[in-house]
């Protein structure tokens, strides 16, 4: 069985520097996704990893959520959804949240994916009902794949990698995302 190794890629955050309870949801994901089988993971591409991650990286609800807190928009399409989200226990005494986007995608999505962390962060700031909460409390999450991994696993040569997001973030993005984001890069051991 061959095993993800899963790097950080920290972007606007630094999954050290984040509140405690942040930080231990991070190691737990990692961790999960780094017991996975590698290569069954890959045999089906999108189809079989969306599957093991969910299977087993359980440490997130893997329901699609809409970006937008309002009920009006609970069914909004595919582009204004996170794939999941994980919370802290509340035992802090506050709440803690990751919203979880998987790069699966056609590179000229990565843009996207970024504004998903983006908005769904400040929807979290400002409609979260039952505690004032902050920048610090909301953690957007891309969880990438390698080159490797994606020739390995026969995808499309349109699907973007974990060093063009990097690239992307730095390059394009940075100016523009305030909120707290880091990338979990998968990558084939």
């Amino acid at each position: 069985m061959a095993n993800f190794r899963v790097v950080e890629d920290a972007l606007s955050a630094v999954a050290e520097e984040l509140e405690t309870c942040l930080t231990e949801l991070v190691h737990k994901i990692r961790y999960e996704i780094q017991a996975m089988d590698g290569h069954k993971s890959i045999k089906n591409r999108s189809e079989s990893l969306k599957g093991a991650l969910t299977e087993n990286v359980r440490t997130v609800n893997w329901q699609k959520k809409s970006l937008f807190e309002s009920p009006d928009l609970a069914n909004a399409p595919a582009i204004f959804r996170l794939d999941g989200t994980a919370q802290c226990d509340q035992r802090c005494g506050s709440y803690h949240q990751i919203n979880v986007v998987t790069c699966l995608n056609n590179r000229e999505v990565i843009g996207t994916n970024f504004l998903k962390l983006e908005v769904s962060a400040i929807e979290s700031i400002r409609n979260h009902p039952a505690f004032p909460i902050y920048d610090s409390n909301i953690l957007g999450l891309l969880i990438t794949i390698d080159e490797n991994v994606l020739q390995l696993g026969g995808w499309d040569k349109a699907y973007a990698n974990s060093s063009e997001y990097s690239f992307a973030y730095k390059h394009a993005y940075k100016s523009l995302i305030k909120s707290n984001v880091l990338s979990l890069q998968i990558h084939l051991i």
